[in-house]
């Protein structure tokens, strides 16, 4: 699971030019065809695919030919790796945030049960007086809070990225 980024010289050579990342750009929403990509550029199709060709002599797009009329260009791992790695961050923050919600909650309620058994034993007659005060557990408070607010940014994040 070595996600590492490794960039030689065909890489950088392709990476060097603004139209071959857009295309990379392009490619990433989606496969395309070559008619699509000079469409979207605004170039022509012979400009395209020498852009293409760049880019597919450097393993970040291949080219896909199912056999049809169309032959579709897309982003392999190591291009995919590269147009879009804060994916990968969104994904790490989302789990921490879990784990920091979790710990909040449990937090929260090893510091509010020893408030409820009192006030359910005061409820029953059981024990008239109160002995020594729990403190409100801000601090878990203030940590389900803000895991809740950075899942929700990953969990948008996500969904925006995907058009669902």
């Amino acid at each position: 699971m070595d996600e590492k980024i490794t960039l030689d010289r065909k890489a950088f050579r392709a990476l060097s030019s603004a139209t071959r990342i857009e295309i990379l750009k392009k490619l990433g929403s989606r496969r395309m065809t070559l008619t699509e990509l000079s469409n979207a550029l605004g170039m022509t199709p012979s400009t395209v695919k020498e852009h293409l060709d760049a880019l597919c002599s450097s393993e970040l797009i291949e080219q896909k030919d199912e056999g049809r009329k169309w032959k579709y260009y897309a982003l392999t791992k190591k291009g995919r790796n590269i147009t879009s790695p804060a994916e990968k961050r969104v994904f790490i923050i989302l789990g921490i945030s879990a784990i920091a919600f979790i710990a909040g909650l449990v937090g929260f309620f090893r510091r509010t049960a020893p408030l409820m058994l009192r006030a359910e034993s005061t409820v029953k007659g059981a024990e008239s007086a109160v002995q020594g005060a729990t403190p409100t557990p801000y601090i878990e408070l203030l940590v389900i809070i803000i895991a809740c607010l950075a899942m929700g940014f990953c969990i948008w994040y996500i969904l925006a990225k995907k058009r669902l």
